[in-house]
């Protein structure tokens, strides 16, 4: 069943599209009024399709939780709004959405834009993970096949250029984003850190809370950005 969740900081609204998402047969896996604590909310819940009021009166706008969410997470995101005007619709489209719609909304059209999301997020999926287990590299004139599994963290050292280091300590530049690579390419065993670092949780062995520096079990040390502490310490079920 679809996993739907919504941000709707208006009540009466909320309620009204709880019912709707419910009467279209999809399953409401949680909703925020705010955006504290949404963000984790959505990655604890790991919805298909999260509904997004652009207008948000308090906090940080749904443009901007948008892009988080996107940026964070799998889940596709349809902007709801009361608004048509062409600057607030040029303003969403930087977010890349996968639909909008304008209050009142009609149940077709919702169940549409849900059902068009979720359509692209399969076919996204489908594409870029062609397999579960391995990564081909090409290494001068040689294609090198490296496994997920012996890869232990990764690091940015050129702007759209990450380095995969596996347990031998072997070296393998990709020409892509860190954040395409831990979102679409890379299995959930991996996890950012930093701006400039992700690391596979199974090579793990301890979290240094004083230095926020992540020790592997082959004795590398990867950092822990501030920004990023949250979403280590959840993926990683640590209570904070």
């Amino acid at each position: 069943m679809t996993k739907i969740y919504i941000v709707e900081d208006n009540s009466s609204h909320l309620e009204l599209l709880k019912l709707k998402v419910e009467m279209l047969g999809y399953e409401l896996v949680g909703f925020s009024q705010t955006t504290l604590n949404t963000l984790v909310n959505i990655q604890t819940t790991n919805p298909d399709v999260v509904l997004v009021d652009i207008n948000l009166n308090r906090d940080k706008d749904g443009i901007t939780l948008a892009h988080e969410i996107k940026e964070f997470t799998n889940a596709k995101v349809i902007f709801i709004t009361s608004q048509s005007k062409s600057e607030v619709i040029a303003d969403a489209v930087t977010a890349k959405p996968s639909g909008y719609l304008i209050k009142p909304i009609d149940p077709d059209e919702l169940r549409a834009n849900i059902e068009l999301a979720v359509y692209k997020k399969n076919e996204k999926h489908i594409k870029e993970k062609l397999s579960d287990e391995f990564l081909t590299v090409r290494t001068g004139e040689k294609l090198q096949l490296v496994s997920f599994k012996n890869i232990k963290f990764l690091k940015v050292e050129i702007k759209n250029y990450v380095t995969l280091i596996d347990d031998q300590d072997k070296q393998f530049v990709v020409r892509d984003s860190l954040k395409n690579m831990l979102i679409n390419i890379l299995p959930s065993t991996f996890i950012r850190t930093h701006h400039g670092y992700g690391v596979n949780i199974d090579f793990v062995s301890f979290i240094d809370e004083k230095e926020q520096t992540i020790y592997l079990k082959t004795n590398d040390s990867i950092p822990i950005g501030k920004s990023f502490r949250k979403l280590v310490y959840e993926k990683m079920n640590i209570k904070s």
